[in-house]
Formats: C-alpha cells, structure tokens, sequence
C-alpha cells in the first residue's frame, strides 16, 4: 500500500509543481473502516487522512457526501474491495461518479485507487 499511495502523493505533487502551486497539505480520503495500512501510509508519508464515517445508511464509502472530503489536496480516494469488518464490495463506479460530479463543479480532479484487499 505504501507504493501505491506513494505513487498518488507523487503525482499529484508534480502537477501541483507544474502549476506553480505548493505541495503542502496533501490529504487522502478513505471510509472509516479502511484497513489499518492505510492510516499507517498517512502517518508515515504525512498525509492526512480524511476518513468518511461509515453507518446503517452508508455501510461503506458509497460516493455520499464525498465533495465534503475532497478538495485541491486531495491525492486519492482509496475503495476497498473487501472491508475488513464487513466484506462488503465499495461500488466504485458510485464513488467514479461522484468525483466526475465534484470535477465537473470545481475543476479539481482526483484518481481513485482501488484496494483489492479480498476481492482482487
């Protein structure tokens, strides 16, 4: 996990470079019951981690409120196919369409990484 959030964290700095603006600040948003690798990546790499509270509405992060998380520091938004506590499958294409909705709105663009945690 470290590579790959490693890898989101670089490419976005390089365009943030490209565009003349700071790199300060990065942030990743991930469901609250993402697996601890993720959290351990934030604290290691200095990221912030911005996790979307899960509940009996929204199981798992589902695309729901997702431009309250994302912003122009945002490096990724991490789906996981196999939650930890539950197994449930993140539909990724909901949380796709979601941040097409947040591009198309504010301009800002972010990658998602899928985690195939048990499901890859």
């Amino acid at each position: 996990m470290h590579a790959r959030g490693l890898a989101l964290k670089r490419r976005w700095q390089q365009a943030r470079r490209a565009a003349g603006l700071t790199t300060a600040q990065p942030n990743l948003v991930m469901s609250s019951a993402v697996q601890v690798c993720w959290e351990k990546f934030c604290n290691y790499w200095d990221v912030e981690p911005r996790f979307v509270p899960i509940s009996e509405e929204h199981p798992s992060l589902d695309g729901h409120d997702l431009a309250s998380y994302v912003d122009e520091n945002t490096i990724g938004v991490v789906a996981i196919m196999g939650v930890t506590y539950t197994g449930v499958y993140e539909p990724v294409a909901a949380i796709s369409a979601a941040l097409d909705e947040i591009q198309e709105r504010t301009g800002v663009s972010v990658p998602i990484h899928v985690d195939a945690a048990s499901g890859g």
